[in-house]
């Protein structure tokens, strides 16, 4: 009895003591990626891409209703825009910018305030969205590609003064590749076949917030950067 009293009480110190090491293994696994690994694949996304820009919004004015369900939804409204382009830039920057950015149509979901509404509706100036770009290692997913977005500082003149407009624009969205493909020069044909899509956070005024924005709410506002692959 004593004997086999000593053998289970091993074989629980074995398991515990494999147990902490896996622990360790899982805690020393890399999660990012080395300088030349970033540099490589950089490299071979790097480039300018035709694209096309998909906005999708809902305001006070959408008409709302209900699914089958019985559960309230808003129908919301979309407009694509042609000939704009993203650019992701080489390691020495680790950025990705969005071309052709529609600031006018951020008027669409702008309530209570008609001057600020009225100065974006007016806004011609060719625009980029930039954004700062990261790679990482997944367990699951193999190597992350993901980006967080710049805010978009304009000055705007209205109700008789300049305001410093700061556009925050926010990402969920990541993309999984494996070592194979991004270590191939044709990486970038494989980002080609990619989307990118973000969505419009909050508006300030200065330090004041004007206007928060809900995703997948009443008050939204997506843009979504599709790569044209018929150029």
């Amino acid at each position: 009895m004593k004997q086999m009293k000593f053998w289970k009480i091993a074989f629980t110190m074995l398991v515990v003591t494999l147990f902490i090491a896996s622990c360790r293994n899982e805690e020393h696994k890399p999660t990012l990626l080395t300088r030349e690994q970033q540099e490589t694949y950089a490299r071979n996304i790097s480039g300018t891409y035709p694209a096309k820009c998909y906005v999708y919004y809902t305001n006070k004015d959408s008409k709302r209703g209900f699914d089958e369900h019985g559960n309230p939804i808003v129908y919301g409204k979309d407009e694509l825009i042609e000939d704009v382009q993203f650019h992701v830039y080489k390691y020495n920057m680790q950025h990705i910018g969005f071309g052709g950015f529609p600031v006018s149509m951020i008027s669409r979901v702008i309530d209570g305030n008609e001057g600020l509404k009225q100065a974006l509706e007016a806004y011609t100036t060719p625009t980029y969205a930039f954004a700062r770009y990261y790679f990482k290692y997944s367990n699951v997913d193999g190597i992350i590609w993901y980006f967080k977005p710049n805010g978009l500082d304009l000055t705007l003149n209205y109700d008789g003064a300049d305001h410093l407009i700061r556009i925050i624009l926010n990402n969920n969205q990541y993309h999984t590749f494996n070592e194979e493909e991004l270590l191939q020069p044709s990486a970038s044909s494989v980002f080609k076949n990619e989307s990118h899509a973000f969505d419009l956070s909050a508006i300030y005024d200065g330090d004041k917030l004007i206007q928060h924005f809900n995703r997948n709410g009443e008050n939204e506002m997506n843009f979504i950067y599709m790569a044209d692959t018929q150029k």
